[in-house]
């Protein structure tokens, strides 16, 4: 118990310097969870993943609740094709770097799919602290983290049975997109029907959404993939308005306690990296920060957005994902990984999280948008 309450006094800590800051409280957790892991605490490692069980579904249902498909708009064929191109071209960055370091090809594909995503915690927290989540670069980039989010889950449901062969991927990824679509009708129909409509009480309400949540877990579980993708598409299947707020409402203080625990137990469950993995680490973290804005306005501009929206998009996207993580834990889970390659996944995740803030600012897109109109004069914003 005792290890708990540090845990938990941790968690304080770096949500404390996350407000008095405005940095990303994903990073701080997790650099928290390090600086327990410093005391040298005689850790009970059962206890420390059911942690991070029980913080990873709720990790990937909150954020999933955010991601209203409705919410793109107009920019729906934008947004698909530069999150494909973002996604596809990350990886083959990763895979090409962490092959040339000497990793195997099973190591490089964990770490090209853990570089491919842009973090959706992160975006969205920018988003709304400056109020821009419905401004139309803000929809582009909305659409672009639900393409990137649903590619990865379904990778993962291929990841996870791997070694079972085709047959078992194929069962796997299949199963997935009947979820996927499973997910589109409540969130379509029947749950704006259940939560709006039968005018439940605030238990009631609650008990509702953990039942949606366990439902797609058990689903999920059900076809042979991994938990994550059931809890993200639980918390899809209420993105609706006014389902999402419902949910915020009920089950905000919930999700914050777990996500906490999640992060603060991980941190304290890292090894650090050799000097050849730290290499690989840094490399991709600088590699995802220079070549996102670049990929972005580059493929922005061909589908007609504007310079100012592709820079903004560009700069915003720049940083590894949640999801990242998770497919470190999974490969670790599988017995793909070492503990030290997840010690990578995390390390380039924490550097590219705590950068965005002071990358995709106002003076920093005006400077690249004078830049690129001395270059460009006869291109406009």
């Amino acid at each position: 118990m005792i290890v708990i309450l540090i845990i938990l006094a941790a968690a304080a800590v770096a949500a404390g310097l996350s407000r008095w800051r405005r940095l990303p409280l994903v990073p701080l957790l997790i650099l928290s969870g390090i600086g327990v892991a410093a005391l040298d605490l005689p850790f009970d490692r059962n206890l420390l993943q059911d942690a991070l069980l029980l913080g990873l579904a709720f990790l990937v249902f909150s954020f999933g609740t955010e991601m209203n498909p409705a919410r793109v708009g107009k920019q729906v064929q934008a947004a698909v094709v530069v999150g494909l191109v973002q996604f596809v071209s990350l990886a083959a960055v990763g895979f090409g770097a962490a092959f040339i370091l000497g990793f195997d090809w099973l190591t490089s594909l964990y770490v090209a799919l853990a570089v491919a995503a842009s973090s959706t915690l992160v975006v969205l927290q920018l988003l709304k602290q400056r109020q821009r989540l419905y401004e139309p670069f803000g929809r582009l980039v909305v659409g672009v983290l639900l393409v990137q989010d649903f590619l990865i889950i379904l990778l993962i449901a291929g990841l996870s049975n791997l070694e079972q062969g085709a047959a078992a991927i194929f069962v796997s990824v299949n199963g997935t997109l009947g979820l996927i679509a499973f997910a589109y009708i409540m969130q379509r129909w029947a749950a704006p029907w259940l939560f709006v409509k039968n005018d439940l009480s605030q238990e009631e309400q609650l008990l509702a959404v953990l039942a949606v949540l366990f439902l797609f877990i058990g689903a999920s579980e059900l076809i042979g993939v991994s938990i994550v993708v059931g809890a993200f598409l639980a918390g899809v299947s209420l993105s609706s308005f006014p389902v999402s707020g419902i949910f915020r409402g009920q089950a905000a203080s919930l999700t914050d306690f777990f996500l906490a625990l999640f992060f603060v137990a991980l941190g304290a469950t890292l090894t650090w990296p050799n000097w050849r993995e730290l290499v690989l680490a840094l490399a991709l973290a600088g590699l995802v920060l220079a070549v996102t804005p670049v990929l972005v306005v580059f493929v922005a501009r061909r589908v007609g957005v504007t310079i100012r929206s592709s820079l903004e998009s560009g700069l915003l996207l720049a940083q590894t994902s949640e999801f990242s993580i998770i497919v470190g834990l999974i490969g670790v889970q599988l017995g793909h990984l070492d503990a030290s390659v997840l010690s990578v996944i995390t390390l380039v995740t924490i550097v590219t999280m705590i950068a965005t803030p002071f990358v995709a600012t106002e003076r920093v897109t005006v400077r690249l948008l004078h830049w690129w109109t001395h270059w460009r004069p006869v291109e406009t914003a």
